[in-house]
């Protein structure tokens, strides 16, 4: 293990870079097949892991990098280089992804919810004036936002994953029907209201996360989004540390590797090999 210190946000940050045995890490969403077969491909041909996945330090549940870790194991290795940090940090956020539905006509969205949920039972639907409080009881599916009309789903779910789950098969209905569903950070929903219609999911909270990932019950794709105070990357680790069976002996050649390199902290909120949005990147050259 090898601990960095990064000033953030008045103090310090605290990152522990290591080489983690896949099968003690939780991920908590499903993964996409086909992003997921190209990973396993690449994986099998690469010479280097380029970037750590971030992982929760006292529970091991992986919060950044779900397809990576799972096409890792599918690929045959053991070991994945991991970031641990305090999940519970105030300065890690926990933001949600929302479904920009296209083309869906908010005049019409009762009968087309109806239609959408013709094989369940139980569920209401719910116009209402405010749905920040609605949105969080307990039998709320999703709510469908538009700029001044307001629907509830509700059911009789038995709990928070069963809720998505519903809401999980309300998304692949609406691609059935023929929508287009892109996905948009809750803290950016404001700005698409005017013209669309937005699908929201209940809210989570950290607690919530960890303990279905530790129980092996999976979010939909795209359900969370980790918002870090600090990121490293480019770590460039050799492939063949993830393929050994020795785990003393892969975080020893680990750690030799990673103190050969020299991290410099660099701006966030840019673009590299993608957009960053964290307050720091510590970039290992």
């Amino acid at each position: 293990m090898v601990k960095y210190f990064v000033m953030c946000q008045g103090s310090p940050f605290e990152i522990s870079l290591e080489m983690a045995e896949i099968s003690t890490l939780y991920i908590h969403e499903e993964t996409i097949p086909e992003v997921l077969a190209k990973l396993v491909d690449d994986f099998k041909r690469q010479k280097i892991i380029m970037h750590p996945v971030i992982v929760d330090k006292r529970t091991n549940v992986v919060l950044d990098g779900m397809h990576r870790i799972e096409a890792a194991r599918r690929a045959g290795f053991k070991f994945f280089p991991v970031c641990k940090i305090d999940y519970q940090d105030p300065r890690v956020k926990l933001e949600q992804w929302y479904r920009l539905v296209k083309g869906f006509p908010t005049n019409k969205i009762e009968r087309i919810i109806s239609d959408v949920f013709s094989d369940f039972i139980d569920i209401v639907i719910q116009k209402t004036d405010s749905w920040i409080d609605e949105i969080k009881k307990a039998d709320t599916i999703g709510v469908f936002l538009s700029e001044h009309l307001y629907y509830v789903v509700q059911s009789n779910v038995r709990g928070l994953w069963d809720a998505f789950r519903i809401f999980s098969e309300l998304e692949k209905n609406l691609l059935r029907m023929g929508f287009n569903i892109q996905f948009i950070p809750d803290s950016q929903a404001k700005k698409f209201l005017s013209d669309s219609t937005i699908l929201a999911p209940r809210p989570l909270t950290k607690r919530d996360v960890i303990k279905y990932a530790r129980e092996r019950k999976l979010f939909p794709r795209k359900t969370t989004r980790h918002v870090l105070p600090v990121r490293p990357l480019f770590l460039n680790v050799p492939a063949e540390f993830c393929i050994r069976e020795d785990f003393d002996y892969v975080n020893k050649k680990f750690e030799e590797f990673i103190k050969q390199k020299v991290p410099v902290e660099c701006k966030g909120h840019v673009t590299l090999d993608r957009f960053y949005e964290e307050e720091t990147l510590l970039i290992f050259l």
